[in-house]
């Protein structure tokens, strides 16, 4: 049965929506994604709801509110140094989840680095005459960019968006429970730098090398990427006299 729940969209008023959940996306430590259907007036709109959960590690004891409330401001801080975010993202007006768009539309689905996709999936790509140079640069740009606003990301902070007719490889940064903002301090630039290429290095290799027929192109092409990114990390030496670079 569908259920009436008032989500609040940043900037403007809150709206009250129906929505029907679907079938489960995902889930993790922190909840569980499920498809949903919204209705807007005369509107259906796909979406997807992320139910958020209590946990605890090593002490720490967080509520489902406080776990969906570090997502929003992750998220947050992630839209404002123009990382390539899920365009919906709004908590719910009790704090326990988030509407966001859903990846899994049309002949689009989305995956986690880790995942393998089916023996057809897998053949689409096989049959692709893309060489996912764009998927590399962007990811290594996004990289770039966290940085730059003292952003750290893990590797399963990206999902990847796979159209499973076309063979095309698009990515986004959609789990944001993924995503830390640890303040400034002495050389913290060159580690953020080094941490995030590092990041999508990792997450671009397990994702393609366990998905692509012969990945050993775009394997070669993601070592290039990451050999540029970590030689152009500048650290200052002690007097701060001079840098050097990271080999």
């Amino acid at each position: 049965m569908p259920k009436e729940i008032t989500f609040y969209h940043e900037g403007k008023m809150p709206r009250k929506v129906q929505i029907e959940e679907g079938d489960l996306l995902g889930y993790g430590y922190h909840g569980m994604v499920l498809g949903a259907e919204i209705t807007v007036g005369k509107h259906k709109i796909n979406l997807a709801i992320k139910k958020f959960r209590d946990t605890e590690n090593e002490g720490l004891v967080l509520s489902s509110q406080q776990n969906a409330q570090n997502a929003m401001e992750n998220y947050r801080a992630a839209k404002t140094a123009g990382l390539k975010v899920l365009p919906t993202y709004r908590l719910s007006e009790d704090g326990t989840s988030i509407l966001m768009t859903n990846g899994n539309l049309g002949s689009r689905r989305c995956y986690s680095y880790d995942d393998v996709l089916s023996v057809e999936a897998r053949a689409v790509l096989g049959r692709s005459l893309l060489d996912y140079s764009e998927l590399i640069d962007g990811m290594f740009s996004q990289a770039t960019l966290a940085s730059g606003s003292n952003i750290a990301l893990l590797r399963d902070a990206f999902f990847f968006i796979v159209d499973e007719k076309s063979g095309d490889i698009d990515f986004v940064i959609g789990d944001l429970d993924r995503v830390a903002t640890i303040g400034e301090g002495p050389n913290m630039k060159q580690i953020y730098e080094s941490h995030n290429a590092l990041t999508v290095k990792w997450a671009l290799r397990n994702f393609l090398e366990n998905n692509l027929p012969n990945p050993e192109i775009a394997l070669e092409k993601i070592q290039c990427r990451y050999e540029d990114a970590f030689n152009a990390i500048d650290i200052p030496l002690t007097n701060g006299s001079s840098a050097v670079k990271l080999a």
